[in-house]
């Protein structure tokens, strides 16, 4: 169960919800007007599904744990790139739009349906149940504590902290995540007691 609550502990401190839920207010500090943000925010989602295929495509060929970290990587690059592009680097409107993009892209091809397979494989029910309540709870913090964090950080220092989480995260599931691609559920479930 330890491995599941990390694995939704990392999928939600990214920040993708936070980035999700208040993508039309980040757009909208470009200066371009709300409109702009809202179409920005549709394109975005749109492009989020590339990463969705990617995952549904090569999961079972590459397997949970290369896919996890270098997903993580990968967003971690783009979350540090956003909050340097976002005040600290004046780039225009078209650096952080690539940066969200990708960072999303990342994000649909590794954390955000692997944690789900992942835990759906190595637990019964009711472990299955606390991860799931631990999820909803990361979510909420993360969703509640944005607006004060950007406020009072900066929306710079708020992406750099994602992408901490995102560094540690890869490294955590370097040395931690058991690779069950082409196990049976129960076989994984003998593996994960030994582990």
């Amino acid at each position: 169960m330890r491995l599941g609550i990390m694995l939704h502990f990392f999928q939600q401190w990214c920040g993708i919800n936070a980035i999700q839920f208040y993508s039309t207010g980040i757009f909208s500090s470009f200066g371009k007007g709300e409109f702009f943000a809202r179409i920005l925010t549709l394109a975005i989602k749109l492009i989020s599904m590339i990463g969705v295929v990617f995952a549904l495509l090569f999961v079972d060929r590459l397997g949970r744990k290369p896919l996890l970290y270098f997903g993580n990587i990968g967003m971690a690059v783009c979350l540090l790139l956003m909050g340097l592009f976002s005040e600290i680097i004046d780039g225009g409107v078209v650096p952080p739009i690539i940066f969200i993009a990708l960072f999303l892209i990342f994000y649909e091809a590794s954390a955000g349906p692997i944690t789900w397979v992942y835990c759906g494989e190595i637990l019964d029910a009711k472990p299955m149940s606390a991860c799931v309540s631990s999820n909803w709870t990361f979510n909420i913090m993360v969703v509640f504590l944005f607006p004060s964090l950007s406020s009072l950080l900066g929306i710079s220092t708020v992406f750099f902290i994602y992408s901490g989480v995102c560094f540690l995260a890869a490294i955590y599931f370097k040395k931690d995540l058991t690779e069950t691609k082409g196990k049976s559920k129960i076989s994984i479930q003998e593996m994960m007691k030994n582990a």
